[in-house]
């Protein structure tokens, strides 16, 4: 999830971490999301947001993407701190998890 806006946005994000023993399904953020943002959007954004989601499902890339349990490639990357880290450097830690994110727009 894209980091709160607003204080909205903010509380939703603490919900979902308020409670680490109930899970939150990935399409049930995403629905969430959807409808908090329906009101905000103008309907030419709206059209536009959903003309590109399909031409994004049409191009296939999904069948590209890892996998649940797939090993990723090796890559070295900056964190959110500016340093760079390695995925073999982390992974020898411990299990790994890589959020990538936008950021702000």
């Amino acid at each position: 999830m894209v980091g709160p806006r607003n204080e909205r946005d903010l509380a939703s994000v603490v919900n979902h971490v308020s409670d680490p023993t109930q899970p939150v399904r990935l399409e049930d953020s995403l629905a969430e999301q959807r409808a908090r943002s329906a009101g905000r959007l103008t309907p030419e954004v709206g059209a536009l947001i959903r003309r590109e989601t399909e031409a994004l499902i049409a191009s296939g890339q999904a069948a590209q993407a890892l996998k649940v349990g797939s090993r990723a490639p090796e890559a070295e990357l900056t964190n959110a701190l500016g340093r760079r880290v390695s995925l073999a450097g982390l992974l020898s830690n411990a299990p790994l998890v890589v959020n990538f994110y936008r950021g702000g727009w």
